[in-house]
């Protein structure tokens, strides 16, 4: 079932006296989900349709037993929707109360997910669910395909939840390009959104702050989070071993935001594999919320930036480094790590395992086990991977091995259920060939109530084999 189920929402009757009450109804007893949340920052792209239309604030607006995740944009089918950004397009098909239901997900090349949702089931003129794909996507278009920016991709429609309601594009961005990765305010994006003229937008020069703490950011090795009150956000992120930070950003600039002091030493700084020699965190005195470093003007796209700890001591000796925010001309962009869902044909199993359905999976579901000889087989190719489970109080000890090395234990017992939980990963490892053996042992903590281990998704910098 498309992830319209999820996110596509009926559309409030906006312009009926009686829901436009309703929804005041709503907002006044439980308050605007907006309040008290900071904006999204804007996201250079082009206006998704061929025509603009109003932008509704919608996004977290109450709805039938969840929030709205994205912003309805009304307009009369066969109105025609274009890629916003460039990117790869996954065509979705399947049925809703019996009809046709079309959607259409676009992976950006700036590292953001793109949802098309309601795309028009219906033959020109009709309502009769009868349209086909003809008059669903863009002639020619397949799934893989990578489209430009302001290319015509698909049709405004009412498939889905959306048959009783006006046709319009419910339309979501999201923070990277994994499906179930946190949806975004699309409202100011779109406002700020030009509409397609055959050239692209300038580029962005809006400076976005962003924390170390970041999904999008990718830490390597050990590091470790430190609060302190005067740093951004309160806390920044240090490492004293070896370590490396790697953070994609869609821009033209970005600035290392860190604490410089006598603890401090030398980080070596890259920029899209380009050596930019090293950055010296030391200073006599303790200083907070320091511009350490900067790539200097590059030209607009996507670019990648590797801060890595070096071992070599400043002025009183320390080699700790740190990384407090990064302040970015643009945004910043999905981190090429790669999900690969469990049932995945290339995580090889062994044994008895159950595959369940849980919506605060990974993808919609994750496997258990809880017998004897057990195991899943993961072989990748590329320099880090991280295991997510779900963790719950009938969970135990899992056993994992890394290229055949020494094995470890990992308790997978929590006080309540925990999904997407990153329970290990392999740390920095050379960019080369490894095999990672995770195990069931039939042993647990005295406060868990079995030994069940399980396997949510893994997360790769590099592929799966």
């Amino acid at each position: 079932m498309p992830h319209v189920a999820r996110s596509s929402d009926k559309l409030l009757r906006l312009c009926t006296g009686v829901a436009a009450v309703g929804l005041l109804a709503v907002l006044l007893l439980f308050g605007s989900p907006l309040a008290g949340r900071a904006s999204a920052a804007t996201i250079p792209m082009v206006f998704p349709l061929e025509k603009r239309v109003t932008v509704l604030h919608d996004y977290l607006a109450p709805r039938i037993g969840h929030l709205h995740q994205g912003t309805d944009l009304m307009a009369a089918k066969m109105t025609k929707e274009l890629a916003c950004v460039s990117g790869k397009v996954t065509l979705r098909v399947g049925t809703y109360n019996g009809q046709p239901e079309y959607s259409l997900w676009l992976v950006g090349d700036d590292g953001h997910g793109y949802f098309y949702i309601h795309i028009n089931n219906d033959t020109p003129g009709t309502d009769d669910g009868a349209g086909g794909l003809a008059n669903a996507f863009a002639p020619g278009l397949a799934s893989g395909a990578h489209v430009e920016q302001g290319q015509f991709i698909a049709y405004v429609g009412d498939s889905g939840n959306a048959e009783s309601t006006s046709p319009h594009l419910h339309f979501e961005i999201h923070e990277t390009t994994s499906m179930s990765s946190p949806s975004m305010d699309p409202h100011d994006s779109l406002v700020n959104a030009p509409l397609y003229n055959g050239t692209p937008p300038p580029p962005s020069t809006t400076t976005t702050l962003y924390e170390q703490t970041n999904s999008r950011i990718v830490y390597l090795g050990k590091w470790v989070s430190f609060s302190t009150s005067g740093a951004s956000g309160g806390t920044y992120t240090y490492a004293d071993s070896p370590a490396k930070a790697l953070v994609w950003f869609s821009g033209t600039k970005l600035d290392l935001i860190a604490t410089t002091g006598v603890t401090q030493g030398k980080a070596h700084v890259s920029v899209d594999g380009e050596d930019k020699g090293t950055i010296d965190f030391y200073s006599s005195a303790t200083l907070r919320k320091q511009k350490v470093w900067s790539t200097g003007a590059l030209a607009s796209g996507t670019h990648k930036v590797v801060i890595s700890w070096t071992g070599q001591a400043g002025a009183s000796g320390g080699t700790r480094v740190n990384i407090d925010a990064v302040d970015v001309t643009g945004t910043l962009a999905q981190a090429a790590l790669t999900t690969v869902e469990q049932p995945d044909a290339r995580l090889l199993y062994k044994g008895t395992w159950t595959a369940s359905s849980a919506t605060a999976a990974s993808g919609g579901s994750f496997r258990y086990s809880n017998t004897a000889g057990s195991s899943v087989t993961i072989k990748f190719t590329g320099s880090y991977l991280v295991w997510l489970a779900k963790k719950s109080p009938a969970y135990g000890m899992a056993k994992v091995t890394l290229d055949g090395g020494r094995p470890m234990t990992i308790d997978l017992y929590n006080a309540s259920e925990a999904f997407k939980q990153k329970v290990w990963n392999t740390g920095v490892l050379p960019n080369s060939s490894h095999t990672v053996v995770i195990e069931w042992t039939g042993t647990k903590n005295a406060s868990a109530t079995n030994t069940n281990i399980s396997i949510d998704a893994v997360q790769v910098l590099g592929t799966v084999d």
